[in-house]
């Protein structure tokens, strides 16, 4: 009888721990920036609570969280969309803290892979989608947090199937207000991805396309002409890191080539080879010409 009696004293008090959280994050998110560090950890204490109670009966915690935050602000949409882009960019960042202790980490990693994943891929790409050529300033807020969402979902894990999807996603948000920063993050775990080998071809040219089309071509001379350093940044991380996965295929393609054709190989490396010209004072901003000449340095040994 004891042990039934302090079981429910147990369950209880855990209950009164959530709502606690739950009534503190909501008064942090109504009066403060949902990326104020008070909110950043009132959502992380109430994921590893969430993963703790996991094993205790709270299966279904990720559609329970995302309903009480739609209960919370039922007028507030930006508000509310903001919240829960918050919430499920740190859900998949908070599975890896030493937090978890002894918690079943398998079964909790099959619920929060699957059902994290797919609301989360459902969230990004509804903020990430581009219509006529026309976004409102709130849907960029939107659009930089479903980025920064999906960044932590590649590395938590994607099925390769769904790489191909995201790359394109990637290509269109990536000179759109500001976006190139985070997509060119995303684009370099997405090749150094274990599950990219899968779907390797359909990334190459995806990737290869882009990056010799006549848009790049125009856009990387104009950021290396008017010293645009973060944009030039972002070009060599893409490029050098396309390079760093594919130079052998490059290279074998290039040498296939009859003479006298075309050569879109050339292209791309004249293009990587021309963010070596980007002015600059050491240390600072010349690390994008020491990492494409460090990458041809790679490639011809």
């Amino acid at each position: 009888m004891s042990t039934r009696v302090q079981f429910k004293e147990d369950v209880e008090r855990r209950q009164q721990i959530r709502d606690f959280i739950l009534t503190r994050l909501f008064v942090s998110l109504s009066s403060q920036d949902n990326r104020s560090l008070v909110t950043i950890k009132l959502f992380a204490a109430l994921i590893v609570l969430a993963f703790q109670e996991y094993q205790n009966g709270w299966t279904t915690f990720i559609e329970d969280i995302l309903s009480a935050i739609d209960s919370a602000f039922p007028t507030q949409i930006e508000r509310t969309e903001l919240a829960k882009l918050q919430f499920l960019t740190l859900l998949s960042e908070e599975f890896e803290t030493p937090r978890l202790g002894s918690i079943n980490r398998a079964n909790l990693a099959q619920y929060v892979g699957v059902e994290g994943r797919n609301v989360a891929l459902r969230f990004i790409d509804r903020y990430t989608s581009i219509y006529d050529g026309q976004t409102s300033p709130d849907s960029d807020i939107l659009r930089e947090k479903g980025l920064n969402c999906l960044r932590n979902w590649v590395q938590f894990g994607i099925p390769s199937l769904e790489l191909p999807q995201i790359t394109d996603r990637l290509i269109q948000n990536f000179l759109w207000g500001g976006a190139h920063e985070i997509c060119a993050d995303v684009l370099h775990e997405i090749l150094n991805h274990r599950n990219t080998v899968h779907v390797q071809d359909t990334i190459y040219n995806k990737l290869f396309a882009w990056l010799i089309s006549a848009e790049m071509q125009q856009q990387v001379q104009k950021a290396i002409s008017e010293e645009e350093l973060c944009l030039s940044r972002s070009f060599m991380r893409v490029y050098a890191s396309f390079g760093e996965n594919f130079y052998v295929r490059v290279l074998a393609e290039l040498s296939k080539v009859p003479e006298g054709h075309p050569a879109p190989q050339l292209v791309y490396l004249n293009m990587t080879l021309a963010l070596t010209n980007y002015p600059g004072h050491f240390p600072t901003d010349q690390n994008i010409s020491f990492t494409t000449l460090n990458l041809f340095q790679h490639a011809f040994p």
